[in-house]
């Protein structure tokens, strides 16, 4: 955004406030004295953001403007309005033309309602939705990101392949062509559209050259969708010689032999699936377009390249069971992945389980009212029969897939994070115990 702002002549300056508490804030903020504050709210951190924002009025006076953007500030804009009175308008969706409207209708004293894209509170305190600003649909027109106001060396990975060095994230698309149920990303994004790969190169090229940046992450959610597109972005590293190493998710149904040893060849080091299930009968209900004989081939192609590699799992599915479970249990062993993440199926807006969830009666809108962060979906499972089968995934993969590689890893694991986040760790052994 800092980049596409400063092109239209507007003055921008990023602060990173994820670690900072709210002294921090008000301290920045007393020092730059905005015009405007723009804020991202995300579900997981809105009560963050709305503070923010009250810091901002409290600081800096009513005539400050405050913005805000973001999936959950999207999908949630009029409760968001609602219950903010700190919030002045939000952008919504993509964000880019309509902030930069927003900012020149300001500044020329026009009406708010002639700015694409936006929800706004009006005097009579009602809330006006204007119409979408529609999608960019060059993304080679945008700028590369403007990283020149954050820490950027300090953002080290946890990734095992960048050795704790800085990483940086590439962001090759916008959407995705498939409609997860638990996915806020179409509603948000709109239809998929990729940067040309001679595009994403040159980014590459100029945070190495730039910032000496030699880990990096592609936040896409299938990075070999278009395996052409793919194969041309690999080609464009080798071609430029860019020594770097990376890490990509993608689709099992979107990846093949000729795919794996390019990507391995042009760095490569460590690639994600989103599996989700091992049951046909659960994938069809996370609507993942996504067959059951791929999941194995796919891994086995990765390991034959020499490409670590993640499986990510959900627990807790409409339809959910004890046998499917089993069946995800079988999958792994079958797959065999290099490392397995799963989670609790959690409810976001914006997503078709929220809608699920909503009709069943197990949610509404007033839950974002409250101080809950962990939504986790229970229409299925309930938490602790959740919890069990997240500790009973993670002891077959690593006690007993994986050896004592696997064993180690899962000690390590535990002993990072029984002081960072003991009630995990407990959770975790009560759910063995408790079986």
């Amino acid at each position: 955004m800092k980049a596409y702002l400063e092109r239209e002549g507007v003055a921008t300056r990023v602060v990173d406030a994820s670690c900072l508490n709210d002294g921090a804030v008000s301290t920045i903020l007393k020092e730059q004295r905005p015009d405007i504050v723009g804020i991202t709210c995300f579900t997981n951190t809105r009560f963050s953001s709305f503070r923010t924002a009250a810091l901002a009025k409290k600081i800096l006076g009513t005539d400050v403007r405050v913005v805000m953007g973001g999936a959950h500030a999207t999908h949630l804009a009029q409760q968001v309005l609602d219950h903010n009175p700190s919030v002045d308008v939000i952008v919504l969706h993509e964000g880019e033309r309509s902030f930069a409207n927003l900012i020149n209708t300001w500044q020329n004293t026009g009406h708010l309602r002639a700015v694409p894209g936006i929800a706004f509170r009006e005097a009579s305190g009602n809330t006006t939705f204007t119409p979408r600003e529609p999608f960019i649909e060059n993304l080679d027109s945008l700028p590369f990101p403007d990283y020149s106001d954050l820490p950027i060396h300090d953002y080290r990975g946890v990734h095992k392949f960048a050795h704790k060095a800085p990483v940086f994230s590439i962001m090759a698309s916008r959407s995705c062509a498939y409609e997860c149920l638990f996915c806020p990303a179409k509603a948000f994004w709109g239809r998929l559209r990729l940067r040309s790969a001679t595009n994403v190169v040159e980014e590459i090229k100029s945070l190495h050259q730039r910032y000496g940046a030699r880990y990096f992450i592609f936040e896409d959610d299938a990075f070999s969708l278009k395996k052409d597109w793919a194969l041309a972005v690999c080609e464009g590293i080798l071609k430029n010689a860019i020594d770097i190493r990376w890490a990509a998710q993608t689709r099992t149904d979107r990846f093949d032999k000729e795919l794996a040893m390019m990507m391995k060849k042009a760095g490569c080091r460590q690639l994600l699936f989103g599996i989700e299930s091992g049951s046909s009968t659960i994938l069809k209900t996370l609507n993942k377009h996504q067959h059951i004989e791929n999941i194995p081939r796919a891994f086995a192609i990765a390991r034959e390249a020499g490409l670590p590699t993640i499986m990510s799992l959900v627990i807790g599915t409409p339809g959910e069971t004890d046998s499917t479970m089993e069946e995800t249990k079988q999958m792994l062993r079958r797959s065999r992945p290099s490392v397995v993440v799963a989670n609790a199926l959690r409810v976001y807006p914006g997503t078709g389980l929220f809608e699920h969830a909503k009709k069943q009666g197990l949610i509404d809108e007033s839950v974002f009212l409250s101080e809950i962060t962990d939504l986790i979906y229970t229409g299925a499972m309930t938490k602790q029969e959740i919890y069990r089968w997240e500790a009973r995934l993670y002891l077959y993969a690593y006690g007993r897939l994986l050896g004592w590689r696997g064993i180690c890893h899962l000690v390590a694991f535990l002993w990072q994070n029984i002081f960072k986040n003991p009630r995990l760790v407990g959770r975790a052994l009560r759910s063995i115990l408790l079986k």
